[in-house]
């Protein structure tokens, strides 16, 4: 049976069958991340565009990663990084706890008390960290990687530097001044992210970001993002002006994903008002899906220390939390997270988004709207 045909410019661009891109999502809690080899190359062999969630593993692991991804599929796929604002921190991660403010981590020993958590000592990598960073960034050159997506930083020379070594790029946007200026330092396509995103997010809804970053970067293609789960979100991205939209939530609930079963059920079991903002993780605004934890910090009127410290004074618990207490743990989440309603392979994922894309585009659509 041939292929369902649905293709625009990023199909052409990537070398790929259908305009839907894994976001390469990281984990700044746990020891895994959550765009793995295996789940990149999975969404790849689908026919979509993979992603390695890079930014908050150690270049080891995301060397593992993308040899795991090649081992799987022999289609395109990428990797996403982080670069951050700032310079290198002096002193290992045990040395940056040991100098957190007292009334803060004494907060997070009450809750090893209340909820009778073992300690244990959480990743060792320091994220949102220029040298590694810098690591990472000779393993994707290393390991010849032609695609790679940049979140929350992008100095000026990487985008060269890369277009040098025949890289494309692509870069996730919160607002029109952020895409302007990533368009003009040369940016292959532009992620424009809503506030409905799972994970780090800004504050404007895709309805309204969508067609501003469309107008302010044209002719750079630009894709859309946040609480994208279903086809008919697609086929709506798409009537906007996008090329394609980037997918984190529905590929997290999916048989090839390395969250916990655990985990994938709550996803599942969640509704529209399940996934909640909080700076809780990071020290910046990021959506998961409600937990306790983060209602008790905002209901003690907990300050938030700036990126990274506050992720350094947090990881530990989290860590300890999915060892000893799994049935607490939270999972990443945008807000179409309540149109899961089962866990999926990514091959049935990217088929229902193309499956009913193309039926809203060719049939419903015609049939409902007179012109």
């Amino acid at each position: 049976m041939a292929k369902p045909l649905l293709r625009t410019k990023l199909c052409d661009l990537f070398d790929i069958d259908y305009p839907i891109v894994l976001a390469g999502m990281g984990d700044v809690i746990r020891d895994y991340t959550v765009s793995t080899g295996k789940l990149c190359a999975a969404v790849s062999n689908a026919g979509g565009l993979g992603m390695i969630g890079g930014g908050t593993m150690s270049a080891t692991q995301l060397r593992h990663e993308i040899r795991d991804a090649k081992k799987l599929t022999r289609k395109p796929f990428g990797v996403d990084l982080i670069f951050p604002a700032g310079p290198a921190i002096e002193g290992t991660v045990s040395e940056i706890q040991a100098k957190l403010p007292a009334d803060l981590t004494g907060f997070i020993d009450g809750w090893y008390e209340q909820y009778k958590v073992p300690r244990e000592k959480g990743p060792e990598v320091k994220i949102f960290d220029e040298d590694l960073a810098m690591q990472q960034w000779k393993v994707v050159v290393d390991e010849g990687i032609k695609t790679i997506a940049l979140g929350l930083g992008t100095p000026d020379w990487i985008i060269p530097e890369a277009h040098g070594r025949g890289m494309k790029v692509m870069c996730l946007v919160g607002n029109v001044r952020q895409a302007s200026r990533l368009a003009a330092m040369g940016a292959d396509l532009v992620i424009a992210q809503g506030h409905e995103a799972g994970g780090h997010t800004g504050r404007i809804g895709l309805m309204s970001l969508l067609p501003a970053i469309i107008a302010a970067v044209s002719p750079v293609p630009v894709l859309a993002a946040g609480g994208i789960v279903i086809g008919s979100q697609l086929a709506a991205a798409l009537a906007m002006g996008a090329v394609g939209v980037w997918v984190g939530t529905a590929f997290e609930a999916t048989i090839e994903s390395p969250v916990t079963d655990l985990g994938k059920q709550k996803l599942v079991e969640a509704d529209e008002e399940s996934a909640r903002i909080s700076k809780i993780y990071t020290g910046k605004t990021a959506r998961t899906l409600r937990n306790p934890f983060t209602e008790s910090w905002e209901k003690a009127g907990m300050r938030t220390l700036p990126m990274p410290y506050q992720n350094y004074l947090v990881r530990d618990f989290f860590y300890s939390l999915e060892r000893n207490r799994p049935e607490l743990i939270f999972v990443g989440s945008g807000q179409g997270v309540g149109l899961i309603k089962k866990i999926r392979s990514a091959q049935e994922v990217v088929d229902d988004f193309v499956q009913d894309a193309i039926d809203i585009l060719k049939k419903r659509l015609p049939a409902e709207v007179t012109i």
